[in-house]
C-alpha cells in the first residue's frame, strides 16, 4: 500500500473528525436497521459504496458491511443523500470504534451480498406475484384462457414474458392458466399463435390434450408490447 503524504493524511484526519462530530451510536443503529429492511442494491447505491470484502461491524450477533453502514449513517445524520465523506478503511475502523461499535473480520457465516440480493429478489417476486394474480383474476374472472377451468386452487397467474427475463408483472403481460397448462406453456409444449391466438400442442400431448389442439382461447386477452414480442418468441421456439 502506498504511503500517504502528510497532506493526504491531514485531509483524512479532517474527514474523520467530521464523521465523529456528526455521528453517534444511534445513527449507526438506524443505518443497520435500514440495511436489514432494504434491497442490498439500493442500499449500496445510496451509500455510494462497494460491496464489503473484509471490514465489518458486529451488532447483535450479526456482521454488517462497515463502509456502507457508516456512509449511510452519515446521510441519516445530515438528512441528505448527497453528503459522503471519503475515508479509507483504517479511518472507518477508528470512527466505528470511537462511536462504541465493535469491529469484526469477515465471518464464515456472513450472509453475502449475492445471497441477500437473492433473498430480496424472492421477496419482491412473492409480493409482485400476489398482486399480479389478483389483478389477472379480477380482470379475466378467474378462468383459464385455454381450458375454461374456473377452480381457483388449480389456476396460476402466468407471465408471458418470463419473470426471469424481465420483472414485468403488468396485467397485459399475464395469462390465467391451469397449473398443468402453465407448465406446458413454460416448457414450450403448448404455445399460442401470436396473431390468431390459436392453441398449438406438441404432438406427444395428442392423447391427453388433443381437445385443445388448434382451439381458440376462451376469451380475448389484452397484451402489451413486451407480451406480444414474448408470445412471438415462444411461438417461434415451440417444440
Amino acid at each position: 500500500m502506498a504511503k500517504l503524504t502528510s497532506l493526504e493524511d491531514k485531509e483524512l484526519r479532517a474527514q474523520e473528525t467530521k464523521y465523529l462530530q456528526r455521528l453517534n451510536y444511534k445513527h449507526i443503529e438506524k443505518s443497520i436497521e435500514i440495511f436489514n429492511s432494504e434491497d442490498p442494491d439500493e442500499f449500496y447505491k445510496i451509500a455510494k459504496s462497494g460491496k464489503a470484502k473484509t471490514a465489518f461491524i458486529a451488532f447483535n450477533g450479526e456482521k454488517y458491511p462497515m463502509k456502507a453502514i457508516l456512509k449511510r449513517a452519515m446521510m441519516i445524520s445530515e438528512g441528505t443523500q448527497d453528503l459522503v465523506f471519503a475515508l479509507k478503511t483504517q479511518e472507518h475502523r477508528r470512527v466505528v470504534a470511537k462511536l462504541g461499535h465493535k469491529l469484526a473480520e469477515k465471518p464464515s457465516n456472513y450472509i453475502s451480498y449475492d445471497e441477500k440480493k437473492k433473498f430480496w429478489s424472492r421477496i419482491r417476486r412473492r409480493e409482485n406475484q400476489s398482486a399480479f394474480r389478483t389483478s389477472l383474476f379480477s380482470h379475466y374472472g378467474g378462468v383459464c384462457c385455454v381450458t375454461g377451468c374456473d377452480a381457483s386452487k388449480a389456476l396460476d397467474a402466468a407471465h408471458i414474458q418470463a419473470w426471469s427475463v424481465e420483472e414485468n408483472s403488468e396485467l397485459k403481460n399475464g395469462l390465467i392458466l391451469r397449473a398443468d397448462i402453465h407448465r406446458l406453456f413454460d416448457s414450450g409444449r403448448l404455445s399460442i399463435h401470436p396473431e390468431t391466438h390459436a392453441v398449438h400442442m406438441h404432438k406427444s400431448l395428442e392423447n391427453s390434450y388433443g381437445e385443445f389442439q388448434s382451439s381458440q382461447l376462451k376469451y380475448e386477452i389484452e397484451l402489451n408490447e413486451i407480451a406480444n414480442k414474448a408470445l412471438v418468441e415462444r411461438w417461434l421456439n415451440r417444440l
